[in-house]
């Protein structure tokens, strides 16, 4: 590991190092750091700050098959699926067009390093910008080339992204994004090393640095989406409607590629209790009349 610490040192100062670190200047230039859709909460201790909640659905298998279908059709991979329909997700809450999240990438790209025990995440912001995009097929279009560019220049550590863009001097409380999105297909390999049984324990007071994380990953046949979020920013309720509205956008999108985007719907279970409908009545209530402010 330490030969490839060297190794990367070196490469910063190479070409190729150079490009790769133009691209994600020109990629993120303009781009909006900050909360938006997390209202910060009061200021508390760090451990505070950092406590999460989990809050957990499946993806069955029929709907895991239409969405790979989906992909298979459309060229791309079922992680472009899926994070097209976050992006659709976060865009409505947000009321923004221009949407970045953050993605891991391992950065295992030469073969020396598929054997070897280190830590060679990086993190990448993925930023599309939605303005002209009608349908969610052109979306997929152009989410599958931000993905394929963001990955192809993932070599440039994000610190290093960070002090060349200056974004910290601007605010130095501004978050480079709020909502992480992780993607693990591994399918349903257990770890086995001789001589020992392991075994995946779920922590019992779980923390996260993002106040907002995404992880996907395969039970079974069927996909589970767990969302991870920080209780000083959102409250257990708002994630339990946060996932629910991302699940009912990929059941939309399932139904036929070719479906605007202006027409995809964020309702869902949980918040169709409190929109009104045609079929529900509207609850009035006699306020008292105040004649003076």
């Amino acid at each position: 590991y330490s030969d490839y610490a060297a190794f990367e040192r070196r490469s910063i100062s190479s070409d190729l190092f150079r490009q790769s670190l133009a691209y994600w200047k020109n990629q993120l230039d303009g781009y909006v750091t900050g909360a938006f859709l997390c209202p910060l909460g009061q200021a508390g201790t760090v451990d505070e700050d950092i406590e999460g909640v989990w809050k957990t659905c499946l993806i069955s298998k029929e709907r895991r098959n239409k969405l790979n279908g989906l992909a298979k059709v459309n060229r791309c991979t079922l992680f472009v699926v899926l994070l097209s329909a976050l992006k659709i997700t976060l865009s409505r809450l947000l009321g923004r067009m221009d949407v970045g999240v953050g993605v891991p990438t391992s950065n295992r790209k030469m073969t020396e390093l598929e054997s070897m025990v280190g830590c060679f995440l990086n993190t990448v912001i993925l930023r599309t910008d939605l303005q002209g995009i009608e349908t969610f097929e052109a979306l997929l279009i152009r989410e599958k080339q931000i993905v394929l560019d963001g990955l192809a220049n993932a070599q440039v550590p994000l610190d290093q992204v960070v002090k060349e863009l200056d974004i910290k001097k601007r605010n130095p409380d501004d978050l480079l994004f709020e909502v992480l999105f992780n993607y693990i297909d591994v399918g349903n390999r257990n770890l086995e090393i001789d001589g020992a049984a392991v075994e995946e324990l779920e922590t019992t007071r779980p923390v996260t640095r993002f106040p907002v994380t995404f992880y996907i990953d395969t039970i079974g046949e069927s996909l589970r989406c767990r969302l991870l979020i920080q209780k000083s920013r959102m409250s257990e309720r708002r994630a339990g409607v946060l996932l629910g509205q991302y699940m009912a956008v990929l059941d939309q999108v399932c139904l036929s590629t070719n479906i605007k985007l202006c027409d995809i719907s964020l309702l869902c279970a949980e918040t169709a209790q409190i929109v009104p409908t045609g079929s529900k009545t509207i609850v009035t209530r006699n306020y008292p009349r105040i004649d003076e402010l």
